[in-house]
């Protein structure tokens, strides 16, 4: 897929997590800055050199991505303390999972070396879909009525945001959106959150909810993009100053009842805050000082 630093897949970015299946994470906790009674716990599986984190459900259950010294990238689940690798049989260099419901059904893509599909994990078995006539399928989220969304690739490198429900594939697209759009999360009821670029590239973040989208762009900054909504409306994503580029330099926010709260891991040169569950709990990647990627879960944000 395009825009791939600004879209949090991990094609490219050097992370990498021991290869074995069901190790026992190691966590530390450091209060964050900013948002002085939330807590961080980084998520790093021992031995590994980073982690992304993408979604978590209302039963803490975690998943993300993870590359090994192969160049492979795998899913993961984190599950009650312990760490279970999901590669899809078949699947090349490329088994990603990006979003879990709270009955456990988790979407991701997979891919070999010029594809990708969506897939669907259900009790144990894979289902494949792909956006008709798409170049590449990319599943971001599912929700608790088994809806699903996330992007394509068409033939013209376009990318368009996707809803999968009931069978059926809609394409999703900003009206001003020019050559990107994505959606990143749903909820239950249906509201839809994503991105796109403006005529002039400029990223924006939107919701879209009652068939109204909504402009969301922190005020004072070069982009804003948004990846996760929960049934309260509690919405994160993250920010970028100057013309920066978000991945290396963004900054993590909530916005909750029109209010921009910042989240920012201690230290880190970039934080992406990728979802949040019922509880309010975050989970996201930041950026160290060494340009090593981990992922991160939170306290819950309603203690702010």
């Amino acid at each position: 897929m395009t825009n791939q630093k600004s879209s949090l897949k991990t094609h490219g970015i050097a992370v990498a997590v021991v290869v074995a299946l069901a190790l026992v994470l190691g966590v530390s906790r450091i209060p964050a800055s900013r948002a002085s009674s939330l807590m961080f716990t980084t998520i790093d599986p021992p031995g590994s050199t980073g982690t992304l984190a993408l979604d978590i459900n209302a039963s803490g259950d975690i998943v993300g991505n993870y590359v090994t010294a192969d160049g492979k990238t795998h899913g993961f689940l984190l599950s009650k303390g312990t760490f279970t690798t999901i590669d899809v049989p078949g699947a090349g260099l490329l088994s990603e999972a990006n979003g879990i419901n709270d009955a456990g059904v988790i979407v991701g893509i997979w891919g070999l070396v010029t594809e990708e599909h969506g897939y669907v994990l259900n009790k144990g078995s894979f289902t494949t879909t792909d956006f008709p006539g798409a170049v590449l399928t990319f599943f971001a989220n599912i929700n608790n009525r088994g809806d699903v969304v996330g992007g394509y690739l068409d033939a013209a490198g376009i990318e368009h945001g996707l809803l999968f429900s009931e069978g059926t594939l809609t394409t999703i697209d900003f009206p001003d959106a020019v050559s990107f759009s994505t959606v990143s999360d749903i909820t239950a009821a249906g509201q839809i959150v994503g991105d796109y670029d403006d005529a002039a590239g400029n990223r924006h973040g939107f919701l879209l909810s009652g068939g109204e989208f909504t402009l969301i762009d922190r005020p004072g900054t070069s982009s804003t993009e948004v990846f996760g909504i929960n049934a309260a409306g509690e919405i994160v994503g993250r920010y970028a100053f100057g013309g920066q580029d978000p991945f290396y330099f963004g900054h993590g926010f909530l916005l909750k009842d029109g209010v921009f709260t910042t989240i920012d891991f201690p230290g880190a040169t970039s934080t992406s805050p990728a979802r949040i569950n019922a509880h309010g709990e975050v989970v996201g990647l930041y950026i160290d000082i060494n340009g090593i990627v981990h992922g991160f879960v939170t306290s819950s944000v309603r203690e702010l």
